[in-house]
């Protein structure tokens, strides 16, 4: 399910237009995008925790090359799902 047909279901469900739903569900997205940015950690009771990993700088062999090359350190976003029981 992509972004738009997520607020079309969510408009159907919720007896409102379309674009009243986009804008809601943009607003929640935009804010969610941001949190999970500017914060280590982002829980959602019933769904799951969105949060940083630090990845360390290593060295991978260049597939086409066959060079080794050095890929710095970085964040990623990991994602683990509430348990539901």
């Amino acid at each position: 399910m992509n972004r738009r047909e997520f607020w079309v279901k969510y408009a159907q469900e919720n007896g409102m237009s379309q674009a009243k739903a986009e804008q809601i569900c943009k607003s929640v997205f935009d804010l969610l995008a941001e949190s999970i940015v500017t914060e280590d950690r982002v829980y959602i009771a019933g769904l799951g925790t969105f949060k940083k990993k630090k990845i360390k700088a290593h060295r991978i062999k260049d597939v086409n090359s066959g060079e080794m090359i050095e890929l710095p350190e970085k964040e990623k976003i990991v994602f683990e799902v509430t348990e539901q029981n």
